[in-house]
């Protein structure tokens, strides 16, 4: 639904002239409080104040809107549908954008994917996050996720064992990385390609293998996994 810049405002739990400051300095042509956004406008000021709290959490124009736990009651409608808010329909905060919300309007992390350790989403599983952020940030990490496990037959690696040149950039960020237990090294192994894909990197060094024993009730077995740096591969001058 359309919102006038005051209102906006209002749900947000902040100053409407803050606002207006903060609506000019993302670039939103808006003569004053009374200035009608649309929709979809209305959705992305909420996710680009939520970063610009993160990244400003002392100001006191907003600082009710960023101690965990505090829901200002002064919200009366979902952020996200629009119903309004109270003792049968309660706030809920969006962890990544900061929108109150309500409990209908909320959607929740998925575990991340098993074949890597690294973050396939921004929060860990179980983090309640509202369906705005949850259809944009879940769907991009899924994407990347398989790209990696494509790209990770073009990620050459070399044991911790060897003497050679290992053609890495060391001007380049090292990532260290490690893969989860698995029956077979080879697939630990391969846990590492994907992740380096996943970070976008070329190849993988200092490979080397931990072992651990696995009790169940009929069996005793040994599990692999591995560990390595990844960079980024030298480019020839």
């Amino acid at each position: 639904m359309k919102m006038r810049v005051y209102e906006v405002a209002a749900e947000l739990g902040v100053d409407s002239k803050t606002l207006l400051q903060l609506l000019s300095s993302l670039g939103y042509q808006v003569d004053g409080i009374t200035s009608v956004l649309e929709e979809s406008d209305s959705a992305d000021v909420i996710r680009k104040i939520g970063s610009l709290r993160q990244m400003s959490p002392d100001d006191e124009d907003i600082k009710d809107q960023t101690v965990p736990g505090e829901i200002p009651k002064k919200v009366s409608h979902c952020l996200r549908c629009g119903r309004k808010l109270g003792v049968f329909r309660k706030r809920f905060r969006c962890t990544m954008c900061g929108a109150i919300c309500c409990q209908q309007c909320l959607r929740t992390v998925p575990e991340q994917i098993e074949d890597i350790t690294v973050l396939v989403f921004d929060y860990p599983a179980g983090t309640n996050i509202c369906v705005t952020c949850f259809q944009e940030a879940i769907p991009a990490g899924e994407e990347k996720m398989a790209a990696a496990r494509t790209g990770a037959g073009r990620i050459d690696t070399w044991p911790a064992t060897y003497t050679g040149q290992i053609p890495v950039d060391t001007g380049k960020p090292v990532h260290p990385i490690e893969s989860r237990y698995f029956r077979e090294k080879q697939l630990a192994l391969n846990a590492l390609r994907v992740t380096a894909a996943f970070l976008e990197c070329d190849l993988v060094y200092e490979v080397r293998y931990e072992k651990e024993m696995r009790s169940e009730p009929d069996e005793t077995y040994p599990v692999w996994r591995a560990l390595g740096s990844t960079g980024k591969r030298r480019t020839r001058s």
